[in-house]
């Protein structure tokens, strides 16, 4: 048996770090594991609330990095980012902007959020960062 079928068999008892890493991890991993991830939308979009801004910007990350179609789902990520948007990091901030980019979600009050986040860090915005949000 696979990881992502067992993953698959335990996700009902997935808490909101458990939902991001799983999916952060197939990214890294290049794994192809579309019945898991659509599982994760369909599940975690009913604990997103309980997702930190971490656990929300690499999950977003993670399903633009495997092309993953899941505009309900994200566009869920960015109604529950938008109020804790200001407690994003920088690399939070960047990996989300950039997810949804890609992803081409059009979730234009948080691409409007983040930029207004971000022009209160810029100073310490790494060039990288800056790049990330941009595009």
């Amino acid at each position: 048996i696979a990881i992502a079928d067992v993953a698959l068999i335990k996700i009902h008892n997935f808490d909101a770090h458990d939902f991001a890493n799983i999916a952060w991890s197939l990214a890294i991993a290049e794994t192809e594991a579309s019945d898991l991830f659509a599982a994760i939308a369909d599940i975690a979009i009913l604990k997103l609330e309980a997702f930190s801004p971490q656990d929300l910007a690499n999950t977003a990350w993670a399903f633009a990095t495997t092309c993953m179609h899941a505009p309900i789902f994200l566009n869920a990520i960015a109604d529950v980012a938008l109020p804790k948007i200001s407690n994003f990091s920088q690399q939070a901030l960047a990996n989300t902007a950039w997810a949804f980019a890609t992803a081409k979600i059009q979730a234009y009050p948080l691409f409007d959020a983040i930029a207004q986040a971000t022009i209160i860090i810029l100073n310490d915005c790494t060039p990288q960062n800056i790049a990330d949000i941009l595009f």
